[in-house]
């Protein structure tokens, strides 16, 4: 009876305590109290706010949807929004698509995904949610999203292929998939003052890429070929990318380098350097100064 009588106490109350408050002397000034809130109904939302809110009482309440915004009411206090309102602050971005967190995940996925919302790390092993890989498919939960795959399930469409494991035409894993690249080239001759190259990775083969080069020597097909060549290379070094680089688009006047690299698996590489005439094969070279700062407006701009 004593078990029973206890389990009904705490099904029914929830408690919060007020945290006090130190003076100069660094004894307290408040005392912690108790607050008990009150839920009859055991739904896990407090009857206060149920009231406050009328959205009436019962456990079914807790599940309901009135705003249609996505998110049932339970979820709607748990994150200290307006169950009452689609999108509680205004900003025209409906409360289940805000990212309360900032981990790069809508809160109604994080609850999909059973994550928690108002926590960037959830299992606190210190990597954000959005970069953790739920399904082991060699895909970040967070590019799962975006390429439009499914971060439950390791093989989205169901061919016996998991999601990173699938090839593109050129037989390049979509995890070894150049997500984002940014290149921009600067030059002290006449060859080529700026080169720019970006490309983004895109579901669909809608994938984007821009070069920008007054001199006209780089094209766009020498650029995708670059960009082809380095996805196809996995594993490949600073040195050797450079040296491709150089290859690819032609350069054969000392420039200067800045390159930011991100796979579709998430693994990164950052390359900001002088390269002379005849590129060496060791990093004596490596200069820590940023990229020279275009003076025109020839920045690639999606």
């Amino acid at each position: 009876m004593k078990k029973l009588f206890i389990g009904t106490l705490a099904a029914t109350l929830m408690f919060s305590y007020s945290t006090g408050v130190a003076d100069a002397k660094g004894k307290s000034t408040v005392k912690k109290k108790k607050v008990v809130q009150v839920d009859k109904d055991r739904n896990g939302i407090p009857d206060v706010w149920q009231k406050k809110y009328h959205l009436g009482s019962g456990k079914s309440i807790a599940t309901k949807d009135f705003d249609k915004d996505g998110l049932n009411n339970l979820q709607e206090y748990q994150l200290n929004l307006n169950p009452k309102l689609k999108d509680t602050d205004k900003d025209k971005l409906p409360d289940s698509k805000e990212d309360n967190d900032k981990d790069g995940l809508t809160n109604a996925l994080e609850y999909k995904l059973k994550l928690n919302p108002v926590s960037v790390d959830t299992n606190h092993n210190k990597i954000p949610d959005g970069d953790e890989d739920f399904d082991k498919d060699g895909i970040p939960n967070l590019t799962e999203v975006e390429l439009l795959s499914n971060p439950v399930i390791a093989d989205s469409d169901k061919d016996g292929i998991k999601d990173g494991q699938e090839t593109d035409k050129n037989g390049v894993a979509l995890s070894h998939q150049i997500k984002n690249l940014n290149i921009q080239i600067h030059t002290k001759t006449k060859q080529a003052k700026e080169i720019h190259v970006h490309f983004n990775y895109r579901p669909n083969g809608k994938s984007l890429l821009q070069v920008n080069d007054r001199s006209g020597l780089v094209t766009k097909d020498k650029a995708t070929t670059l960009v082809n060549q380095i996805a196809a290379t996995p594993g490949i070094t600073k040195d050797q990318m450079i040296a491709l680089i150089k290859t690819e688009l032609n350069l054969t006047d000392a420039f200067k380098i800045k390159v930011e690299l991100e796979y579709v698996n998430g693994k990164e590489t950052d390359i900001d350097k002088d390269v002379p005439t005849t590129t060496p094969t060791d990093d004596s070279t490596s200069t820590d100064e940023p990229a020279t700062t275009p003076t025109d407006d020839s920045t690639v701009t999606e």
